[in-house]
């Protein structure tokens, strides 16, 4: 009898969770999160081995992790560039309203 091994898809969404979660965020993060969600649904179905499960659910939980974290430092890094942007121009910008 020959076991079957996991399927490509749910390799390549531990892949691009594991690259999300390292260095590339949402990038490789969304992908993952959806090939994950796809094979997790087949392996249901039993259209795809089921030795994918752990693997696709591990791709599915750090495409999750990336992608939160790196819209969580896109948001913070926005609130910040704002509140720089407010906090050095608000006496320039009044000199320049003052002026007009």
């Amino acid at each position: 009898m020959q076991t079957q091994a996991a399927s490509v898809r749910a390799i390549a969404a531990m892949i691009l969770g594991v690259l999300s979660f390292l260095c590339f965020g949402f990038i490789t993060g969304i992908p993952a999160i959806i090939l994950a969600v796809f094979e997790l649904k087949a392996i249901k179905r039993g259209e795809a081995p089921a030795k994918g499960d752990s693997i696709a659910k591990t791709g599915l939980t750090m495409g999750i992790i990336g992608t939160s974290l790196s819209l969580l430092m896109l948001i913070l890094g926005m609130a910040l560039l704002w509140l720089g942007i407010s906090l050095t121009t608000g006496d320039a910008l009044q000199d320049l309203l003052m002026r007009i």
